[in-house]
């Protein structure tokens, strides 16, 4: 398979903090306040002894599954930095794995404390969750099919092409925006647009470069 960039389309990786709650505070008073909450959630935590993390374990090298002596692992760079948080809080991490569309219902809710799944920060997001300071920046970029490298060497030769990508997620938003008449699978998780692609039924999918190279 082959990889073909955007121009000047850079996905921004991120992770939720521990305060569920609003947008950014525009006062003093409402900064007093975020960071009261956020250290009520922290303390319910480390009452709890449970830090409870949401991820979708698809996106290679940052969480995924890993079988290893016959057990079923969710590993990777985000679950790492989650195991550090969880050892500075004093507390057990468990990690529940769901489709990415959930993950932002899950701790506005409450069944999550904190989510770790490459998600950008978005004014939309902003309103249900709150954002840590960003840790890490992708390329996004098409994988496509190696028969196809020609046929797709082009900005201007993905005009027809028909898309697939992660449904909730920035790259699907994008391709709405840029191609609206294209056709376009929005999946739950990514091994159901890599299957699409290996079997003919889309042309390429839109996702970060570290990813890509992990499944290519």
């Amino acid at each position: 398979m082959k990889k073909n960039m955007i121009k000047g389309f850079v996905g921004i990786m991120s992770a939720v903090l521990l305060a569920a709650c609003g947008a950014e505070a525009e006062t003093t008073n409402e900064s007093s306040q975020t960071a009261e909450t956020a250290g009520d959630k922290i303390a319910q935590i480390q009452e709890a002894g449970v830090l409870n993390m949401v991820t979708s374990a698809d996106w290679p090298p940052y969480e995924w599954h890993l079988i290893e002596n016959g057990e079923d692992k969710i590993v990777g760079f985000d679950i790492a930095i989650a195991e550090y948080i969880a050892a500075e809080l004093g507390v057990e991490l468990k990690v529940q794995d769901m489709d990415f569309d959930g993950l932002i219902p899950a701790v506005s809710t409450g069944k999550a404390d904190m989510i770790m799944a490459g998600m950008n920060p978005t004014p939309d997001r902003a309103k249900s969750v709150d954002f840590s300071d960003i840790y890490i920046l992708e390329t996004d970029v098409i994988l496509i099919r190696a028969e196809d490298a020609e046929k797709y060497a082009t900005v201007e030769g993905i005009e027809d092409m028909r898309w697939a990508t992660q449904k909730a997620t920035v790259q699907e938003e994008f391709i709405q925006e840029t191609y609206p008449e294209s056709y376009l699978q929005s999946v739950g998780q990514w091994g159901t647009a890599i299957l699409s692609l290996k079997t003919g039924k889309v042309d390429g999918i839109l996702m970060v470069d570290a990813v890509a190279e992990q499944y290519v």
